[in-house]
């Protein structure tokens, strides 16, 4: 089925965007509440009812669902991993680690921001953030400069370079995606389509249990 069925390049657009989201979110440290495990992406189901556990007893609502055993779970983690492995690869090529090219894109997609509001959006510990943000200076993609609303403070603004750099990974990652859907059959890629809301608030969601 040809991606164009899925409502053309805005939702295969948004579905790169909010996988890159929930990816973004799970490869981090996490403080577990309610869920007991990972929730995961398959390429065939996006697991959104856990979403419920969020706002509701998550043990009492799934006595009447079916459940996930040990061997179901590691297999829908292990095709997580392979997901990430595969969209990981655009930042590679571009010389950036994941966390690098995540930060870059939040930058391009939000800035300028302060460190700290930076550091909170992508739940990194400050030092970890200033290494980042260093890397990405050198690399000519980012720069710092004066807060205008606080002198004393700055602000980290992408470049001209970063955002050619965060359109090629964009590119790719929306390529890569668009081919894993043009092998799926219409039952499955309809209920994706429909799934992107639910979807973008379950990776908020986990950033609500991220430990920084």
């Amino acid at each position: 089925m040809p991606v164009r069925h899925l409502a053309g390049r805005r939702g295969r657009d948004s579905l790169v965007d909010a996988v890159r989201a929930v990816l973004g979110a799970m490869r981090r440290p996490v403080r577990w509440r309610r869920l007991p495990e990972y929730p995961l992406f398959t390429s065939r189901v996006i697991l959104i009812w856990l979403l419920i556990g969020k706002q509701t007893n998550w043990r009492t609502w799934v006595a009447d669902e079916p459940t996930f055993d040990a061997e179901s779970v590691a297999r829908l983690r292990r095709v997580i991993a392979r997901l990430a492995r595969v969209l990981n690869v655009s930042s590679s090529s571009e010389g950036l680690s994941p966390t690098q090219a995540s930060v870059l894109a939040v930058v391009a997609y939000r800035g300028p921001l302060r460190p700290a509001e930076l550091a909170e959006i992508e739940a990194l510990n400050p030092t970890m953030l200033s290494r980042i943000v260093g890397k990405l200076v050198e690399g000519g993609l980012v720069r710092r400069l004066p807060d205008p609303a606080d002198l004393r403070a700055a602000q980290v603004e992408v470049t001209d370079a970063g955002l050619e750099v965060d359109e090629r990974i964009r590119a790719m990652r929306n390529e890569t995606v668009a081919k894993i859907l043009d092998g799926l059959p219409e039952e499955t890629t309809s209920p994706l389509l429909a799934a992107l809301p639910a979807l973008e608030a379950l990776a908020n969601g986990l950033r609500d249990d991220i430990a920084p």
